[in-house]
């Protein structure tokens, strides 16, 4: 490739003649983060849910989620961490809005968390097909368990979710 000037798709849109309105996600978006823990007051059973944080807004980008389990879960404890939406957390939008679909490992699928986990979804082996999909309606981020903790009573799990909104 010869050296030259290239220009991204919203530095192309502002360049033209006539510019076009690029995507207020990647033209002065606003970076925000969800963020919760839950300490565990037993241990979880294969399918239990955690509700995380409050809802990520409609047209949110999400950009990454972040799990901390500083002490483990013990036994051979995985995790997934997704979302509900649509009609599992809120009536319906009405107006013609389409329902974000509910991603139950939109995040993180079969992550191992039975001994001290810090994980990236970006980048990471365990990553969902999340990175900038743009929400269609809010959702309730969750944790759900795959397999039962062993002695996790006390133990914490920490969630960081980053978005992006105009």
């Amino acid at each position: 490739m010869a050296n030259g000037r290239f220009l991204g798709v919203a530095a192309a849109a502002l360049a033209a003649t006539i510019p076009t309105l690029a995507d207020e996600g990647t033209l002065g978006g606003k970076s925000r983060a969800m963020y919760d823990s839950y300490t565990l007051l037993a241990d979880l059973a294969a399918g239990d849910q955690i509700n995380m944080g409050p809802k990520i807004p409609q047209g949110a980008i999400l950009t990454n989620c972040k799990i901390a389990v500083p002490t483990g879960l013990g036994g051979s404890c995985t995790i997934n961490v997704g979302w509900l939406a649509g009609n599992d957390i809120e009536p319906a939008a009405g107006g013609g809005q389409t329902e974000q679909a509910q991603n139950l490992t939109g995040f993180f699928s079969a992550l191992p968390v039975s001994s001290a986990t810090y994980a990236s979804a970006f980048g990471s082996a365990y990553q969902g097909n999340f990175y900038l999909t743009r929400l269609t309606s809010a959702v309730q981020v969750v944790i759900s368990e795959n397999a039962v903790s062993s002695g996790a009573t006390g133990d914490s799990i920490t969630c960081e979710v980053n978005y992006i909104v105009d």
